[in-house]
């Protein structure tokens, strides 16, 4: 698992991502922000294959 927490310099939003990978080679990911842009991309960023074979 790896987290890291982004503070936004200009707009003071912050945001936390958690990634946990699997076997498989796919990441899922767990994204909370007080930004809402970030949090609609959050709804579709949930899932990213480290292999190009995924």
């Amino acid at each position: 698992m790896a987290k890291a927490e982004i503070f936004a310099g200009v707009c003071g939003f912050r945001t936390t991502v958690t990634a946990r990978s699997d076997e498989n080679g796919m990441v899922q990911l767990d994204i909370q922000s007080d930004c809402k842009g970030v949090r609609k991309l959050a709804e579709q960023l949930k899932e990213i294959a480290l292999t190009k074979d995924a």
